[in-house]
């Protein structure tokens, strides 16, 4: 079996053009995290270097010095004209910092840093009035006393967090692998003659779909990997990050006690491959029924589309209104949109590509007296789905010619 395994990689992955496909893409999604973080990447140096200094956590003490820093550097860079109007010194902008190479460089990471602590302060505040106010069968167990004091630098935590998004070119890149799996002997006229025998045909089979389980594993292991060394390049990744606190994170503020970016990150990861693997069964289920390479491959990329249309969309029109506030006319209500997300992310398996949703606050839902996080459901699903796909190709098989 582990033979056929082999032959099976060898004949249709381990491709010269595949190969390119593969180098390609992890080029493509390196272009496309750099675009989306160059301007923190840009201050990567000075930021590492001011948040190391600051340390993990902050005291009052350290508060009412930044507040008085920052106070002094806005006095000295602004000057604000008897009329109200505001006149910037660029002589001011541009001396010697303290902590970066320039006083407005300064500035900004001073005022960084305030907002850190000042979400730290909101969180705890939040906590307590939770606690005091919660109903015990609604939010038992999921938030605890908190005394947080950890300073981080938010924006660095931003990009690592939401723009994770090594999961989808998994989900591609099995499609452009696996897209030819089963149709490849179907064009080539091979199918009958592997097929000749019983033992010749299950092997056949069984050795297509653990190919491409462990290709869709192994793909999604490489992307994850590429991700940490690319994020390592760009904003200065280190250990102690993936020890913060997930609610420091812009939209995990009421995430539940104790989860840390290296807890969502993991997160990220499982499922990742597991909707990864269900892609890979799709794309295999598309080239053994239609028969043709790249109709398989293009039915499969509309199929994982269609799964992912509603955060595609969401985020692609909805999500901005939030970030400037404006009075656009939707199609769909903003809060008719939140109603088919809360329906779409309780069953569509490929919706856990997407975290937040499930992690931004506590989501669960009541069954027999106890309580289920949101995402067992379409993990459930997924695991159902995929069962479904393997028993549709092992047993919907052409009749062998005897």
């Amino acid at each position: 079996m582990m033979q056929q395994v082999k032959f099976e990689m060898k004949k249709y992955i381990f491709r010269r053009s595949n190969l390119i496909i593969l180098v390609l893409s992890s080029l493509l999604f390196a272009v496309l995290i750099l675009f989306s973080e160059w301007k923190v990447f840009l201050d990567k140096t000075s930021s590492v270097k001011f948040f190391s200094y600051m340390g993990d956590s902050y005291t009052e003490e350290v508060k009412e010095k930044l507040q008085d820093e920052y106070e002094q550097l806005r006095g000295e860079i602004y000057t604000t004209m008897p009329d109200g109007s505001i006149i910037v010194e660029q002589e001011q902008v541009f001396a010697q910092g303290s902590y970066g190479k320039t006083k407005i460089e300064d500035y900004g990471l001073i005022a960084e840093a305030l907002e850190s602590i000042e979400a730290v302060e909101k969180r705890n505040e939040t906590i307590q009035i939770l606690l005091e106010n919660q109903n015990d069968t609604v939010l038992n167990g999921y938030y605890v006393s908190e005394q947080n004091n950890q300073i981080a630098n938010r924006k660095q935590l931003d990009c690592f967090v939401n723009f994770a998004w090594f999961s989808w070119g998994s989900c591609l890149m099995v499609i452009l692998l696996l897209g030819s799996s089963f149709s490849i002997e179907n064009q080539r006229k091979m199918l009958p003659l592997l097929s000749a025998t019983k033992k010749g045909e299950d092997s056949l089979y069984f050795s297509k779909i653990i190919t491409g389980c462990i290709m869709a594993v192994a793909v999604n292991v490489w992307f994850y990997f590429l991700y940490m060394i690319i994020q390592g390049f760009l904003l200065g990744i280190s250990s102690d990050t993936f020890r913060m606190p997930l609610f420091l994170v812009n939209g995990y503020e009421l995430c539940i006690s104790g989860m840390t970016v290296g807890n969502i990150m993991t997160f990220h990861f499982i499922f990742g491959v597991f909707v990864t693997i269900l892609t890979a069964l799709v794309t295999m289920t598309c080239s053994k029924s239609i028969g043709r390479s790249i109709y398989a491959k293009v039915a499969s990329v509309l199929l994982l589309l269609t799964g992912t249309g509603v955060d595609l969309f969401y985020y692609a029109v909805y999500q901005s209104s939030f970030m400037f506030n404006d009075d656009r006319w939707y199609l769909v209500s903003i809060a008719k949109m939140y109603q088919i997300m809360n329906l779409e992310k309780k069953w569509n398996p490929f919706s856990l590509l997407t975290m937040q949703y499930y992690f931004a606050q506590p989501r669960f839902f009541t069954w027999n007296g106890y309580q289920y996080p949101v995402y067992i459901f379409p993990f459930i699903v997924l695991i159902i789905l995929s069962g479904i796909l393997i028993v549709y190709l092992i047993w919907n098989r052409k009749k062998r010619k005897v």
